[in-house]
């Protein structure tokens, strides 16, 4: 067995340290901390979307002079093009504020608080199936319950949308949008909930319930689904502990509803 290196500050003829004294863990803000800090980040996205509004709607003035600016403004939630927009643009400005809650704390690295962390393939392929297993269970259930497969917000949109504009929301929909929903949800709110007394079963139901929430441009039953597709989202970060993976799960839910607005719609 090799022996481990001598501290090289320690004064001659001290005593090599057998071994590194191992860092505290990581403790997060606390259940009240992180529901307030979630307001400050989520509220800070929230600006983000109606600045990027307010610019989308100034570009469109000065490009077209002529413009019913009041009647674009209020088909603002069914504009594919302005939605891409308010995406790029708040997205990182949501991802940046959690990064800083996160580094804020001290004693815990931002990759560990936010379980920035991959996954082996054979797990990656698991719950991909997974999630498309919850997928078909979904679908089934609307089928039999005479809801309809595609939302009528999703509908519209793409009724609207061009097919380069099509393009562009899918790519923000899979990669900008899981990116920042899954490090506030399922890494921020999660962790430090789950620190908490409501321990993790609490921490699940919590998040997930406030990421429905937070998704009201669908109907109740919408809503209902996406508490649905939260819980599974937040087991999976808590089962394999790596919000990378949730994230992935959270682009392919997002490509699926994607192609099925595609084939419904057009």
């Amino acid at each position: 067995m090799e022996r481990p290196p001598e501290d090289a500050t320690a004064p001659a003829g001290a005593p090599a340290t057998a071994e590194a004294v191992p860092a505290p863990p990581c403790r997060p803000w606390g259940a009240w901390a992180t529901a307030g800090l979630g307001v400050v980040i989520f509220g800070g996205h929230t600006i983000a979307q109606l600045v990027a509004a307010a610019l989308y709607l100034a570009l469109i003035a000065v490009l077209r002079p002529g413009a019913d600016v009041k009647t674009l403004a209020m088909a603002l939630p069914t504009d594919a093009v302005h939605l891409v927009f308010a995406i790029v643009v708040a997205a990182p400005v949501g991802i940046g504020l959690t990064l800083g809650a996160a580094a804020l704390r001290r004693g815990c690295a931002i990759r560990e608080y936010l379980a920035l962390r991959g996954v082996p393939v054979r797990t990656l392929a698991r719950w991909l199936g997974l999630t498309l297993a919850m997928v078909a269970v979904l679908d089934t259930l609307s089928f039999l319950l005479g809801r309809p497969i595609v939302p009528p917000w999703v509908a519209a949109v793409h009724e609207r949308a061009s097919p380069p504009a099509l393009a562009a929301l899918w790519l923000a929909l899979a990669v900008p949008t899981p990116a920042f929903e899954e490090i506030f949800f399922r890494g921020f709110l999660l962790e430090g909930w789950r620190a908490s007394r409501l321990g993790a079963a609490g921490a699940v139901a919590l998040s997930s319930l406030v990421f429905a929430m937070v998704h009201l441009q669908y109907d109740a039953y919408g809503v209902l689904q996406v508490f649905a597709i939260g819980l599974l989202l937040a087991v999976a970060r808590l089962r394999t502990g790596s919000v990378v993976l949730s994230a992935a799960l959270h682009g392919l839910l997002n490509t699926v509803a994607t192609l099925e607005a595609l084939i419904g719609v057009r």
